[in-house]
């Protein structure tokens, strides 16, 4: 069912799977009726997506939140789960071995390895190379006398240090802010460069698009990862590989 941009919503008419809903800027007014009338609603799947239940109320998200055993991230985090078993299970999706998409007690041994990384000393020790990064990127901008503010900004910004923190090259950062919209955004045809441009737009666009991205940044971080066990340096991926959990590298 598609939204009516023009039509009065009902909790007959509100469908959290359609995009247009949101396109049309009613979603926080669909909120609101689902939260007073049915806090607690469930979303028919179709061929390409199983069906999913919509939590609206904190409360409600909190206790979800809060057990893995069974609301379980091993199988991912996005809105829906696919039909097809191998598109929801496969390596290229990275379910279960992201540390957004682990379960305790994985995920809480994991977190640990890169907490000391967090820290408010730690952070604090950032902060000129990100005023560096920030005052660099601004001028970059400056000469050019107009921007794309999400682009030049928004996304470059955290990029940057990120990349940083990694140990990632500065000439490789245009290849991970290429990865990374494909991974997170590969329904947007524009990011669907590796498929045929009549399919772009489509599920399949969609799902080929997320799954060669992910095994795309899988590749490259494997190379980094043997890269520092050779030579390992001061950044987060060395940090990692020189990490133990329960005694075992």
């Amino acid at each position: 069912m598609t939204t009516d941009a023009s039509a009065p919503l009902s909790l007959e008419t509100i469908n959290l799977g359609d995009e247009l809903l949101f396109e049309s800027g009613r979603s926080h007014e669909a909120f609101k009726i689902l939260r007073r009338e049915n806090p607690i609603s469930w979303n028919s799947g179709n061929e390409i997506a199983k069906g999913w239940w919509n939590i609206v109320r904190y409360a409600d998200v909190l206790q979800v939140s809060r057990n893995p055993q069974i609301f379980s991230s091993e199988r991912g985090i996005v809105a829906f789960e696919a039909v097809n078993e191998e598109d929801a299970t496969a390596a290229a999706t990275g379910n279960g071995k992201m540390l957004i998409t682990m379960d305790p007690p994985r995920h809480v041994k994991m977190r640990r390895l890169v907490n000391k990384a967090f820290t408010p000393r730690a952070v604090a020790l950032w902060e000129p190379k990100i005023r560096e990064t920030t005052n660099t990127l601004l001028d970059q901008i400056a000469k050019k006398g107009e921007s794309d503010f999400v682009i030049d900004v928004a996304c470059n910004i955290p990029l940057a240090v990120i990349c940083k923190m990694l140990g990632v090259p500065e000439e490789d950062w245009p290849t991970m802010f290429r990865l990374t919209n494909k991974v997170l955004g590969p329904g947007d045809p524009e990011y669907q460069t590796d498929v045929p441009e009549e399919l772009r737009g489509t599920q399949d666009a969609a799902r080929i698009t997320g799954n060669m991205g992910t095994m795309e940044m899988f590749g490259y971080y494997a190379q980094a990862l043997q890269s520092r066990r050779i030579s390992p340096s001061d950044d987060m991926i060395s940090i990692l590989c020189d990490s133990e959990i329960e005694g075992n590298g």
